[in-house]
């Protein structure tokens, strides 16, 4: 079934209401027709089935007939923590990969070694509701303004904190802190930029007991590295259900 977006207050227990983009694309568009059944995210955290009462000129109204909490999402909040990059094309596809593995929230870092210092957060967020609604998702990743490394790490007290170091041993694997993982009820995981964290920043995420882990014996650039690190998160905590 095709997926759509509601906001929450549009979504009560009589009726669902899409209006604007989402109406359009499914009346004009997808020219469906009442009767016909399709999903709605809330973006918030639930996934809801519906069948379509009526398509009127402004809006489309849909009745629910079956509802699902946490639809398709990880045990655990997860948060991509990413250092600016240089190329904003990067960022794009960092934020709408992010998005398809499952990360709830994306915190732009300003770091040490990050060249540009801001981002078009805008545009980031649209691209973050393309990819939940294509991945089937039913919480819309929030994409927050940059901010310095402490900022974030403020943000998240009680959080598992994950650090990426390309320096590191091999054997430190995100696999063999499984339990910590298995445990949490948020994770972050940090990427920095090109360059990489300074020993400043290192220090830092250290004193915040993060837990540091390498992705194997390859060098990744940065964008390779948070699909690499939250694909194998998400992957850990999907096990967990097994």
């Amino acid at each position: 079934m095709d997926v759509f977006v509601a906001k929450e207050e549009h979504i009560t227990a009589d009726s669902i209401r899409l209006e604007g983009d989402e109406h359009h694309h499914l009346s004009r568009v997808m020219r469906m027709k009442p009767g016909e059944r399709v999903l709605i995210a809330s973006g918030a955290g639930v996934m809801y089935e519906a069948e379509i009462m009526r398509i009127d000129a402004d809006a489309t109204i849909l009745r629910e007939t079956m509802e699902y909490p946490d639809y398709n999402e990880p045990t655990a909040r997860v948060i991509l923590a990413q250092g600016l990059l240089k190329n904003p094309g990067k960022m794009d596809w960092i934020v709408e990969k992010a998005t398809e593995l499952g990360a709830a929230e994306i915190a732009l870092l300003k770091t040490d070694h990050t060249v540009k210092k801001g981002a078009k957060v805008d545009r980031l967020q649209s691209i973050a509701l393309a990819a939940m609604k294509q991945s089937m998702r039913c919480v819309l990743p929030v994409v927050h303004p940059p901010r310095s490394l402490e900022e974030v790490l403020d943000a998240y007290p009680g959080a598992l904190l994950i650090s990426c170091d390309e320096q590191l041993d091999p054997t430190f694997t995100i696999e063999g802190n499984q339990g910590y993982i298995e445990r949490a009820a948020k994770i972050v995981v940090f990427i920095g930029p090109e360059g990489g964290f300074s020993g400043d920043e290192t220090m830092m995420l250290q004193q915040r007991a993060a837990r540091f882990v390498s992705l194997g014996e390859r060098r990744l650039r940065a964008e390779t590295a948070a699909l690499a690190a939250l694909a194998r998160v998400t992957a850990l905590l999907e096990w967990k259900e097994l």
